[in-house]
């Protein structure tokens, strides 16, 4: 354990050794896969990447006896523009399922809406206005002080705001509306 210690301590200062004159340029890491549970997100960059994906995936389900739900698995661009190329090459591999920026709805990650266009922000945005809206009307049937309702907004109601908001971006009037949702909860109004 000692030698790991004496390997990760700075090493011994040689005068004949110049120091460096700036500081290493650090290049920031691609992110190429995410994974929470069984869910995964994976950006292949082109078809090579693609195929050699589908070549571990392989790999992986005849050592694990796993397998991967291709039914399961939806197909999106990042800029969310249709290809033809990449829709045949998906295909052929059973993955049948697409969704790009035509589609009036966002496609959901993990609860993130992921939009690719203003129609689906605004689809997202109707979905979680009303979620909170609908949980607000629930509690405010309750007689519940004005410190009670402010530590059910913060810790119950909108939580789920914040997860939205880690990767939506909504208007000022959009997020004006849910801030007035709120005030009137801690204020006693009805919704």
């Amino acid at each position: 354990m000692q030698q790991l210690f004496s390997a990760l301590a700075d090493p011994p200062i040689n005068p004949e050794v110049p120091a460096p004159s700036a500081a290493p340029i650090i290049t920031p890491l691609a992110v190429k896969i995410l994974a929470y549970a069984d869910d995964t997100l994976v950006y292949p960059h082109d078809t090579q990447k693609f195929h050699r994906l589908q070549s571990t995936i392989t790999v992986y389900m005849k050592a694990s006896s796993a397998l991967l739900n291709y039914h399961k698995t939806i197909a999106t661009s990042l800029s969310g523009k249709p290809s033809a190329t990449r829709q045949a090459l998906l295909t052929a591999h059973g993955i049948t399922a697409w969704h790009g920026r035509t589609f009036a709805t966002p496609l959901i990650y993990l609860g993130y809406p992921i939009c690719s266009n203003i129609t689906q922000r605004n689809v997202a945005f109707q979905k979680l206005y009303d979620s909170i809206r609908n949980t607000i009307a629930i509690y405010s049937q309750r007689n519940i002080s004005i410190s009670g309702r402010v530590t059910i907004l913060n810790s119950l109601i909108y939580p789920k705001l914040w997860h939205v908001l880690r990767l939506t971006t909504l208007t000022k009037t959009q997020l004006l509306s849910l801030r007035s949702l709120g005030a009137s909860f801690i204020s006693f109004l009805l919704l």
